[in-house]
């Protein structure tokens, strides 16, 4: 009985954890992306290097200039980084404000297995705390 309680209380974590990681991280965009977004050619316009290797860039698309500040997804360090530079930039046609640059397809495996690992690891390690706190509280009576 106490198994079914412990897997019950991981499976409600779980889809706990689930749910934030999808909602508060960029695997939903990096999801849509990869199905549905589509390629073009940016410009570096500026880097932010010390605030976690963060670049800005502009592309155009649908007629419109559009802008977006990132980090990693391309081969090349931060400090190597020239305004000026073409970089390669994914969007959504129906939104181009959603996009982001380099591989999306490596940016949304990256994410979809870090969010896994939190989903997997996080509630087991709280249900077995919490399970062996019961226990050590039971064993002293």
């Amino acid at each position: 009985m106490r198994l079914l309680k412990f897997l019950g209380a991981y499976l409600v974590l779980a889809a706990i954890f689930a749910a934030g990681m999808y909602q508060l991280t960029s695997l939903r965009s990096y999801l849509v992306l990869a199905a549905h977004g589509i390629e073009t050619r940016g410009v570096i316009v500026g880097t932010a290097c010390a605030n976690h290797n963060r670049y800005r860039y502009t592309f155009q698309a649908q007629g419109r200039w559009f802008s977006g500040s990132t980090s990693g997804g391309i081969a090349k360090d931060c400090s190597e980084l020239r305004a000026g530079e073409e970089i390669g930039v994914t969007y959504l046609s129906a939104d181009p404000s959603v996009n982001t640059t380099g591989d999306v397809r490596q940016r949304r495996n990256n994410e979809v297995l870090s969010s896994l690992l939190v989903v997997l690891l996080f509630p087991a390690a709280i249900v077995l705390r919490f399970g062996l706190r019961n226990r050590l509280r039971r064993s002293r009576k």
